[in-house]
């Protein structure tokens, strides 16, 4: 849980914005998998991340968000 508001909450806020803010593909990083329904994740959070987070999971939801890896 956040400290003033819920994740969902903050999602809800940011998308109801007029600014370029709202755009901004929001991933949800929780322990609390149980508490995220499916449709609601579709509208408000582009992943989900359960925790404890792997770097395999983080690079799948950047691939996904549309972030490539580059090659040194």
């Amino acid at each position: 849980m956040m400290p003033l508001i819920e994740g969902q909450d903050a999602a809800r806020m940011i998308k109801s914005t007029q600014n370029p803010n709202a755009l901004t593909p929001i991933v949800a990083v929780t322990s609390f998998f149980e508490n995220y329904s499916c449709s609601e994740q579709g509208t408000l959070f582009a992943g989900l991340l359960i925790k404890p987070v792997n770097k395999k999971d983080v690079l799948g939801i950047l691939k996904k968000l549309g972030f490539v890896a580059r090659k040194n």
